[in-house]
C-alpha cells in the first residue's frame, strides 16, 4: 500500500499537488497507525451498551473489575456497599470471576439495584492497558463521560 501511495504521490507531485499529496499522506498514515486509549475504549463501550439519555441520570460512573490490583479493588468494593444506594452513582462490575461469590461478599440485594450492571461478557475489561486492573472513577456531563480519575476522589 504504501508502494502505491508513493506512486500516486509522483504523479500527483510532477501536476504541482505536492502539498495537498503530504497532507493526505500524513492523515492516511496517522490514521492507519493510531490506537484508542484506554479512556476512549472505556467511553466507547458505555455509549453502546448505556444509550446517553439513560446515562444522565448519573453523576458518576464507578468501573470495579473482579480482578487485579487487591488492595484497590477491595477499597473499591467497600465503597460499593456503603454507596451501593447512591442513584447519582452507576456501578459496573467487569472481569468478575464469580457472580454468586461476589453476591454473598457484597450483598444480592445491593447488586440487583437498578444503578448495578455486572458486566458477564467482559466488555468493559480491555487487558491490553494496564489501567484495566485499577477501579475507575468517571464523572459524567449530560449523560457523557467528562472526566477519567482515581476513585480515592470520591472516597
Amino acid at each position: 500500500m504504501v508502494n502505491r501511495l508513493l506512486f500516486i504521490g509522483r504523479v500527483l507531485v510532477s501536476a504541482g499537488c505536492c502539498v495537498w499529496l503530504v497532507g493526505v499522506m500524513v492523515a492516511v498514515l496517522s490514521a492507519c497507525s493510531r490506537t484508542p486509549t484506554y479512556e476512549e475504549c472505556v467511553s466507547r463501550t458505555l455509549s453502546t451498551m448505556f444509550p446517553a439519555d439513560s446515562l444522565r441520570q448519573y453523576k458518576y460512573v464507578v468501573l470495579i473489575p473482579g480482578a487485579g490490583c487487591v488492595g484497590c479493588i477491595t477499597e473499591a468494593e467497600n465503597f460499593f456497599t456503603t454507596h451501593a444506594h447512591d442513584r447519582s452513582t452507576l456501578f459496573i462490575f467487569t472481569r468478575v470471576l464469580s457472580v454468586k461469590k461476589m453476591g454473598i461478599k457484597m450483598g444480592r440485594e445491593n447488586l440487583s439495584l437498578p444503578n448495578v450492571y455486572i458486566d458477564k461478557e467482559n466488555r468493559f475489561y480491555f487487558e491490553q492497558y494496564d489501567k484495566c486492573i485499577y477501579p475507575c472513577l468517571i464523572y459524567l456531563e449530560d449523560g457523557k463521560p467528562e472526566r477519567f480519575a482515581n476513585l480515592d476522589e470520591r472516597m
